[in-house]
C-alpha cells in the first residue's frame, strides 16, 4: 500500500511539474507579446516626428518596413496566444485596422525612395559622363545641365 502511495505521489509530482513547465512557457510566451507591444511604441513616436525632422525618403520607408513587421509579428502572436494572456480584443483589432494604412504608406515611401534612388545614379552617371568629356555640347557654353553654365559676357563698353 504504501508503495503505491509512493508512485502515486511521485507521478502527481510529475504532472504538476509538467503542469508547471506549461504555466512558465505560457507566461514566457506573454512577456515576448508583452515585449513586442512595447517595441511597437518607440516605432510610432519615431514616425510621429517626422514632421519635425524632415527624414529622406529612405528613412521613412526604413522605418515603415519596420513597423510593418512589427503589426504582423504582433498579429500572428495575438491570434496564437492573445487570449491566453488576456490581450483585450481591442487591442489586436485596432493593430489589424492599421495593418493595411501602415501598408499603403510603406509602399508609398519606399516608391518615392526607390525614385529618388534612381535619379541620384542617374545624375551621378551624368556628371561622370561630363567630366570625362562624352557630354553633349551646350549651345550657350559651360557645363551646367539646365542653361548651360555661366554666360560669358563681353568685356568692356558696350
Amino acid at each position: 500500500m504504501a508503495r503505491i502511495l509512493l508512485i502515486a505521489a511521485v507521478a502527481g509530482m510529475g504532472a504538476a511539474g509538467q503542469a508547471g513547465e506549461a504555466h512558465a512557457q505560457a507566461a514566457s510566451s506573454c512577456e515576448v507579446g508583452a515585449n513586442m507591444l512595447k517595441s511597437r511604441a518607440p516605432l510610432i513616436a519615431r514616425i510621429q516626428g517626422f514632421a519635425k525632422s524632415k527624414p529622406t525618403a529612405a528613412q521613412a520607408c526604413a522605418a515603415f518596413n519596420q513597423l510593418a513587421a512589427n503589426g504582423v509579428q504582433i498579429t500572428k502572436w495575438l491570434d496564437a496566444n492573445g487570449s491566453w494572456c488576456q490581450v483585450p480584443e481591442q487591442v489586436g483589432a485596432t493593430l489589424k485596422a492599421d495593418q493595411p494604412r501602415v501598408a499603403q504608406i510603406r509602399t508609398q515611401t519606399c516608391n518615392v525612395a526607390a525614385q529618388q534612388a534612381k535619379m541620384m545614379t542617374q545624375a551621378r552617371q551624368q556628371q561622370a559622363q561630363a567630366a570625362q568629356g562624352g557630354g553633349e555640347r551646350n549651345p550657350l557654353g559651360g557645363s551646367d545641365t539646365i542653361l548651360g553654365g555661366d554666360l560669358k559676357l563681353p568685356q568692356g563698353a558696350l
